[in-house]
C-alpha cells in the first residue's frame, strides 16, 4: 500500500525530476508516512479559520467594552487574552478601531491563509495564538493582545511584501513598509513596557 501514497505524493511535488528518479532519492517508508501525516493534518485543519478567530474577537472584545471585564477574569482570561483587543468603557473611537483592527484582521488573515495554505496557516495561527497566551501569562505589559493580529500583517508581508494596500483608503503603501512601522511600533512599545 506504501507505492500508490509514494507515487501520489511524488507526483503532487514532482518538479522537473522524473516519477523514477525521485523514487530513488526518497525512501519509501518515510514519503508514506508524511504523506499520511499530511492527510491527518488537513483533516483537522480548520477550513476559514479566520472567519472564526475574527468573529470570537470581536464577541470577546465586544463583551469586554458593553459589561466590562468581569466575565473575563480568572482563567478565561488568559485563554481568551489575544481576542481581547479591547477594554471596558469603550467609547466611539475604541469601537472604531476595533472594527478597523477587525478589517485588517480578516483582510491579511484570508490573503495568508490563500497564500500559505490551510495546514500552514492553522499552525501558525495555533502556534501564534498559544506564544501569546504565554507571553501574555508570564509578561502581560509587554504582549499586547494585538500582536495575534498584527502577525498576519507580518505574514502577509512576508510572503508577498510587493503587495500594495490603501491606508486610510487614500494613500497606497507596500505591505512591507507598513509590516516595518508596526514592527518599530512594538518594539518602541516593548521598551517602553520594560522601563516602566
Amino acid at each position: 500500500t506504501a507505492a500508490p501514497l509514494e507515487k501520489e505524493l511524488t507526483a503532487s511535488r514532482n518538479g522537473n525530476r522524473t516519477e523514477e528518479t525521485h523514487l530513488k532519492l526518497t525512501p519509501r517508508v518515510s514519503g508514506a508516512r508524511w504523506f499520511v501525516l499530511k492527510r491527518i493534518l488537513e483533516t483537522l485543519a480548520v477550513h476559514n479559520l479566520t472567519v472564526y478567530l475574527v468573529l470570537a474577537t470581536a464577541l470577546v472584545s465586544g463583551l469586554a467594552m458593553i459589561i466590562g471585564t468581569g466575565p473575563l477574569d480568572g482563567g478565561l482570561r488568559v485563554v481568551l487574552y489575544p481576542l481581547q483587543l479591547a477594554r471596558s468603557g469603550g467609547g466611539f473611537g475604541e469601537w472604531l478601531w476595533l472594527g478597523l483592527l477587525l478589517l485588517a484582521t480578516y483582510s491579511f488573515g484570508t490573503g495568508l491563509e490563500a497564500d500559505m495554505g490551510r495546514v500552514r496557516f492553522n499552525g501558525y495561527v495555533w502556534l501564534g495564538y498559544i506564544l501569546v497566551v504565554c507571553g501574555g501569562f508570564l509578561f502581560p505589559a509587554l504582549v499586547p493582545a494585538w500582536y495575534l493580529s498584527m502577525s498576519f500583517l507580518m505574514g502577509t508581508a512576508y510572503y508577498g511584501g510587493d503587495r500594495e494596500i490603501l491606508l486610510f483608503f487614500v494613500i497606497p503603501f507596500k505591505i512591507k513598509w507598513v509590516a516595518y512601522a508596526f514592527a518599530a511600533i512594538a518594539v518602541l512599545e516593548a521598551g517602553a513596557s520594560a522601563l516602566n
